[in-house]
């Protein structure tokens, strides 16, 4: 498969800047205020892939990520700062291999669910032992209902550890 490739790289002013950081602070405050973002000062860039995904970063951190026309996920590389603010899918160790190929969640291997979240709520999948997020996915059933499921997907993954995304963030932003 060939590799992800940085369409356009820039920074964004005055209007869009200020967006991107009003967003941010309404959708993942705790990451928001860990930054300690000064708006007058922050430089925020939007980076464009050669697929159409965006990676928003702030003051070279990555932070922000837009894999469609609607939903702005946290980057995984900002997610040990904002993770109290996403809902999250605690799995299994047998389910670690899988999703981080790409495989969805399912609910075999859900150990924990921590927060509450409807159908197409974004939430965050960590590993059992140590809590790292391995995954960005979608809620493909609410919290209540996956706490009662023995079988099926329950999170589509979006965005995971070694991912095509993942590893062009890690070359551009190190």
């Amino acid at each position: 498969m060939l590799e992800l490739r940085v369409k356009h790289r820039y920074p964004l002013r005055g209007r869009e800047s200020r967006e991107v950081l009003r967003t941010l602070s309404e959708l993942y405050p705790k990451l928001y205020s860990a930054l300690a973002i000064n708006s007058r000062k922050a430089h925020v860039e939007r980076m464009i892939t050669d697929r159409g995904q965006e990676v928003y970063s702030v003051n070279g951190r990555p932070v922000l990520i837009k894999l469609d026309e609607d939903a702005l996920v946290p980057a995984i590389t900002a997610m040990h700062v904002c993770s109290d603010d996403v809902p999250k899918v605690v799995v299994d160790r047998g389910a670690i291999p899988h999703i981080a190929n790409g495989a969805d969640v399912m609910a075999p291997g859900v150990v924990q669910v921590e927060g509450e979240f409807e159908v197409g709520d974004i939430v965050a999948i960590a590993d059992e032992k140590y809590r790292k997020i391995i995954a960005i996915g979608v809620a493909l059933t609410s919290s209540g209902e996956l706490r009662c499921m023995k079988k099926g997907k329950v999170v589509k993954n979006l965005h995971y550890v070694g991912d095509k995304l993942w590893k062009l963030i890690q070359k551009v932003y190190g």
